[in-house]
């Protein structure tokens, strides 16, 4: 770093300092990127330290085996932690150049949650409507229908305790009967 900016730069003095700018920040940018890798191979060293270590345990219990093993462990999760520091540090980073320019994103997020959110029915004659006046009425009487029928509908209770809608519910044809009666009146009992 301190090499970059030494540099002689010819030219007037607002030109030098952004050569020498720029000279810093291709030598910081590439400083990172090796202090990245660095990290990465250490990573990937410690990983295989772990694993040597683990087959060595394994084929023959030692006590300095199972030492190293918790320091080599301690080590991986030291340098995850420095990883996980760079990568939100370079996120962080990311946001503050990028700030608010990121917001068609957001809009796009938004505007889909409304539409999904957004109520459109069919109507008994097939065409289709959003007006709150027509869908109020309209389920009121549907699930009117539903509730006060004389022949309750299978999905509305598949698993009512009362027997004849137990079996009469079509829905519990297609479950397959696993628990026995005596299983089940010995699971029901109070203890």
């Amino acid at each position: 770093m301190t090499r970059s900016w030494a540099l002689n730069t010819e030219g007037p003095p607002l030109v030098t300092l952004h050569k020498k700018l720029l000279r810093c920040k291709y030598a910081f940018s590439s400083l990172q990127k090796q202090k990245k890798e660095d990290l990465h191979n250490q990573i990937l060293g410690a990983s295989l330290q772990i694993q040597h270590l683990e087959v060595k345990l394994q084929s023959d219990f030692d006590k300095d085996s199972l030492c190293d093993l918790n320091g080599a462990n301690q080590l991986l999760t030291s340098l995850l932690t420095k990883e996980e520091g760079m990568l939100r540090d370079k996120a962080r980073v990311k946001w503050l150049s990028e700030g608010d320019r990121n917001t068609a994103f957001f809009h796009a997020c938004i505007k889909e949650k409304r539409n999904q959110m957004h109520l459109n029915f069919i109507l008994p004659d097939g065409s289709h409507t959003d007006n709150s006046n027509t869908l109020g009425p309209m389920a009121v009487e549907h699930f009117s229908q539903i509730l006060t029928s004389d022949f309750p509908s299978p999905f509305l209770h598949p698993l009512s305790l009362d027997k004849s809608s137990r079996q009469s519910s079509d829905l519990l044809t297609f479950i397959p009967r696993i628990v026995t009666n005596q299983q089940n009146a010995y699971l029901c009992h109070p203890p």
